[in-house]
């Protein structure tokens, strides 16, 4: 079934203190597009030996054509240039890229604008284990590779990577490159490759079509405090760098290392 391969859900539904807005399906996060990020470190382990996946969210840039990419989400090596990542590209068009020792294996974006100024948009990014592939709202769009090295790459090839980010990017001694300047909603990633009517699905109705086998959903739905179940126990995410409203006394105060955990 669908589900038994998801390795990670991140739906973005509630947080107390104004970060969390309406979304496309319940309440969705917000990222400042300077340091705001999702930290999902946890479930690169889970990944680490996959040679397909499927990688969707919900997405409402600022600005659809920004000056620099933004990333939605991406894996990188914290200490070298290797990494597997999604972007909104300066062009208004996705862009993914897999990256090894520092020699791209391929880039692949769109060929038309798909992205509109604080605009919903489902994006989903396919490795079948042959290519990569995009998807916008739930169609599968043409687009070019800017380099094809070795199209197959994907997490089993890319040893050194140790991170995963919603909202940036962090390798090479870098972190919370290309912040995500707007809203993300409902992130997914399986370990295997989606077919047509399940990315429907998703796009359509936010539905997994079979839940046996699920292996991580971050709810976020909680009213109160810091803490977001994921469902099944593992993979647990941290949000760094949020703003924080004191609802007595009007200080504000930053968010960092605040761990969603699993109950």
């Amino acid at each position: 079934g669908v589900v038994s391969y998801l390795q990670g859900h991140y739906p973005f539904n509630n947080e107390p203190n104004g970060t969390w807005v309406s979304g496309q399906v319940g309440n969705a996060l917000k990222f400042d597009g300077g340091d705001d990020y999702v930290n999902i470190d946890n479930i690169v382990n889970d990944l680490a030996s996959t040679t397909t996946g499927t990688w969707t969210a919900w997405v409402k840039p600022v600005d659809a054509t920004p000056s620099a990419q933004n990333a939605v989400i991406g894996f990188g090596d914290a200490n070298a240039n290797e990494r597997l990542n999604l972007f909104i590209a300066t062009a208004g068009k996705v862009t993914i890229n897999s990256v090894d020792a520092g020699t791209s294996q391929w880039t692949f974006s769109t060929d038309n604008v798909v992205f509109s100024d604080n605009t919903w948009t489902h994006v989903a990014i396919v490795q079948n284990g042959t290519e990569p592939s995009v998807y916008i709202n739930g169609i599968l769009q043409a687009g070019t590779f800017a380099v094809s090295v070795d199209k197959t790459s994907w997490f089993f090839e890319l040893t050194g990577i140790d991170n995963g980010r919603i909202g940036a990017l962090s390798y090479n001694s870098a972190d919370g490159q290309f912040p995500f300047n707007g809203l993300i909603d409902e992130a997914y990633i399986f370990n295997r490759t989606l077919n047509d009517t399940e990315i429907s699905s998703l796009y359509s109705s936010n539905t997994v079509i079979n839940s046996s086998g699920e292996v991580s959903h971050w709810a976020l739905n909680e009213s109160v405090g810091l803490n977001a179940t994921d469902e099944m126990g593992l993979n647990n995410g941290t949000l760094q760098n949020y703003l924080y409203a004191d609802t007595y006394g009007g200080y504000g105060g930053i968010q960092t290392n605040v761990t969603a955990r699993a109950t």
